[in-house]
């Protein structure tokens, strides 16, 4: 790769906005609608509306290169590719970018080392290569720093789709059920939907339903429950489409400094691994967000950290 030359993220200023004239803007979208684009047709949400269209990148997509066009609204970045099909290849909402690297100069004689990398927070990154002749990789960075990197949070899309939701609002924006039943956990015989915290009772700070593994039932999340701060037992919060391999969120257990243990707890854990596409010899990885001299004091407290020995 060339030497990054220019970086911005978002404790930097954010650049003047090089944006669409509003007269350009207003002839190429219409919120809520479908908005033409010379080749491509895509729906806009609410208070969505086209800020730049860049039409020859390249998006080098496990290092091959895919050409195509750059849509960039004031919610997301979107790259379409030039095979005839109007299939969407690339979509990264603008509040997911953490940084933006400009890759190579003007002069670079490398085939597609003239590029713009969009680093998003949950670790993808987004090579787009522009052709040096022209002054598309300036304005399609600064357009981005304008967007992702706004001086205010009230800039951010969600105050402008939230004043131009047409739909309910309320509670009734989001059901869980019919989340679960999205993610594909309800029609997977490996969990079950639990409602013993319908009244906010069992754990206040968890929803009114969860999954948990079938096999788990809700007498032994009550014990659980006592071995886990706050009552945070390990839920399943997200399943792959196609690998069906599961992430789920829990609090600290209650270890302590006798290193206390659930026998519960320990059953759950080896329902998770069970329910996995290759069961009981899949991995287990168990993912702790704090530092470890912060885990240690935990103890202290009566919290802690797993010890691997009683989770094989």
């Amino acid at each position: 790769h060339q030497h990054q030359h220019q970086q911005h993220h978002p404790h930097q200023h954010p650049l003047p906005r090089p944006l669409l004239p509003p007269a350009a803007c207003a002839s190429l979208t219409r919120s809520n609608s479908e908005v033409l684009v010379p080749s491509l047709v895509f729906r806009l949400l609410d208070g969505e509306v086209l800020k730049r269209s860049v039409p020859s990148v390249t998006y080098l997509r496990r290092g091959l290169p895919i050409h195509g066009r750059l849509e960039i609204t004031n919610y997301k970045v979107v790259f379409r590719a030039n095979d005839g099909s109007n299939r969407l290849d690339y979509k990264v909402p603008l509040c997911a970018i953490a940084k933006l690297s400009k890759i190579g100069r003007h002069s670079s004689t490398q085939r597609f080392g003239y590029a713009l990398d969009i680093h998003c927070k949950d670790m993808r990154l987004m090579r787009l290569a522009f052709s040096p002749r022209l002054r598309q990789r300036k304005h399609t960075f600064d357009t981005l720093s304008a967007l992702a990197f706004p001086e205010s949070i009230h800039d951010v899309f969600a105050f402008t789709h939230g004043a131009n939701y047409t739909g309910n609002k309320g509670w009734d924006m989001y059901d869980p059920t019919e989340e679960y039943h999205r993610i594909g956990l309800l029609s997977d015989p490996s969990f079950r939907l639990t409602s013993i915290n319908r009244d906010y009772q069992y754990s206040p700070t968890y929803p009114a339903q969860f999954i948990v593994p079938t096999a788990i039932t809700d007498s032994d999340l009550r014990k659980i429950g006592k071995f886990r701060v706050k009552v945070r037992v390990p839920a399943c919060i997200w399943k792959h489409p196609t690998l069906h391999s599961t992430i789920h969120r829990s609090s600290q257990p209650r270890c302590g400094l006798l290193q206390a243990r659930c026998t519960e707890d320990e059953t759950l854990l080896q329902a998770i691994r069970a329910a996995n596409p290759r069961g009981e010899h899949s991995v287990l990885h168990v993912l702790d967000a704090r530092p470890k001299a912060n885990a240690m004091a935990n103890q202290l407290t009566g919290g802690g950290y797993l010890l691997t020995q009683y989770y094989p």
